[in-house]
């Protein structure tokens, strides 16, 4: 069954609050796991007057992992006159991968790696926030433009929350001593939601206090789905799907698999939850007490489901093969994928149809960066050298982003792409005349000739040592270079 997908309707509420008293932490068992509960938020002082903006997720080409907090992977933006050009490439060095772009109001992307890095549109770098250790997943953005995002080993792990004009700590919550690998998820409320490696479920108030938390029995990789009602859907090694309320963190179902549930759940327009599991399977759920509604062998998998207009759901999985299924569970085609779709790898659709998602090397496989029509066929492919282990994100011109890591002895390198028409205004690439090799110490001439389309001086420059090389980049401005 096909359904239409409702427009939700989003609020903004300024709320002030006096706070007045005593800090408490209520504890209780519930279907033999924990929640704890923080009746309210935790202040220092017994009297306390307070502001809080409260505010879910920010209105935005793509706000967080998966587009949206049903992870339904789809833009609402056009990417069919894309001619999946480079127009532009970052590199960010250090032991990360995972790692998915997301876009603000403004069209600037945020990738948190070894840092928290803040790029404008035209691939320049507007600032970083810099952190000890690692992040997976992608950041999540609400309306107030605050950034959070959350990191993994060397005992840093936390949620953190940036402000996004000027790249400054707003706060950091301390989860425990596990990775966490979950991307945050924001209800509407502005309560912040992730899982950790403890089990533990974790919902936050936009304040950097705990609201509460839930521990399932295994380890917590996937992020977070939330519901048009504000239930909380995650999936957990324990084998098991979750469904909690949003006020407490008490269970209002949960639904056991197989196997380990490493990816994230999907919503469908009707409520339908969708979620892969390690048993090989994918399952349809009912949102009101966890039923299973129909269950599709495909394999198993660490991404998420992503959902077309149409309710058509897209997967990939381990054994290289990503699938087109059916709202009824039934597979509508299937395409042999060059490589593994790796943990972190969900889709991204866009308005027009196009799927984009990335495979590894592993089992054999091919690093490449895919585009799939709507009838499964090839659009295209791109390979740099590097594992496509990100999830995408499509700006609203069309321009699809992506992250690949190559994996280095000292430091991983990884490189974030904007795919997308090239600017009409750039200069043409050089014509270079002069010495292809040469020694240390000795001076080389060389002539370089470029045509810019207004007329205007052209710059350019290239340096090449035995442990590093700058390409030929164009610019309006000549640079100063110090080797």
């Amino acid at each position: 069954m096909y359904c239409r997908e409702e427009p939700v309707l989003k609020k903004d509420l300024t709320v002030g609050i006096i706070l007045l008293f005593i800090i408490s932490a209520v504890s209780s068992m519930v279907i033999g796991n924990e929640v704890d509960v923080i009746s309210d938020l935790e202040i220092a002082d017994a009297v306390e007057l307070e502001t809080i903006m409260i505010s879910g997720p920010i209105d935005s080409p793509w706000p967080m992992y998966c587009h949206d907090n049903n992870n339904t992977g789809r833009s609402p933006y056009n990417t069919s006159n894309n001619p999946m050009k480079v127009k532009w490439t970052y590199e960010m060095y250090g032991h990360d991968y995972h790692c998915s772009p997301v876009i603000d109001d403004e069209g600037i992307i945020y990738v948190a790696r070894h840092e928290l890095f803040s790029l404008y549109p035209n691939g320049t770098l507007k600032w970083t926030y810099d952190y000890p250790w690692r992040s997976e997943g992608a950041p999540a953005i609400d309306q107030n433009g605050i950034i959070y995002f959350t990191t993994r080993g060397g005992g840093t792990r936390y949620l953190y929350a940036v402000y996004s004009d000027n790249g400054t700590l707003k706060w950091k919550y301390h989860a425990g001593g596990k990775d966490i690998t979950s991307s945050p998820a924001i209800g509407d409320d502005g309560t912040i939601y992730f899982g950790d490696w403890y089990g533990w479920i974790h919902a936050v108030y936009p304040n950097g206090t705990m609201k509460w938390k839930y521990k399932t029995g295994n380890v917590i990789t996937g992020s977070a789905a939330i519901g048009p009602d504000g239930i909380v859907y995650i999936g957990s090694h324990d084998d098991r799907v979750y469904a909690l309320y949003p006020n407490n963190g008490t269970v209002k179902w949960s639904f056991k698999t197989g196997s380990w549930v490493h990816g994230s759940p999907s919503i469908g327009s009707d409520g339908t939850i969708y979620i892969g599991s390690d048993d090989d399977n994918l399952y349809a759920l009912h949102p009101d007490n966890g039923t299973e509604i129909w269950s599709c062998n495909i394999g198993g998998t660490w991404s998420s489901p992503v959902i077309d207009e149409n309710g058509i759901l897209y997967v990939g999985v381990f054994d290289q093969k990503f699938y087109a299924i059916y709202p009824n569970g039934t597979k509508k085609w299937m395409y042999e994928a060059p490589g593994r779709i790796w943990l972190g790898a969900s889709a991204a659709i866009s308005a027009d149809g196009i799927i984009y998602f990335g495979t590894t090397w592993f089992d054999g496989g091919e690093k490449m960066f895919i585009a799939l029509n709507p009838d499964g066929s090839e659009k295209w492919r791109y390979e740099d050298g590097g594992e496509f282990e990100s999830s995408p994100a499509i700006g609203s011109d069309g321009t699809v982003y992506v992250v690949s890591t190559k994996f280095q002895t000292t430091k991983d390198l990884g490189t974030l792409y904007a795919f997308g028409e090239l600017d009409p205004n750039a200069p043409e690439a050089p014509i270079i005349s002069g010495e292809t090799s040469g020694k240390a110490g000795k001076e080389y001439s060389y002539m370089f000739n470029s045509t810019d389309p207004n007329g205007d001086d052209v710059y350019w420059f290239h340096i090449y040592c035995p442990w590093f090389q700058f390409d030929f980049s164009p610019a309006k401005e000549p640079y100063d270079i110090e080797v």
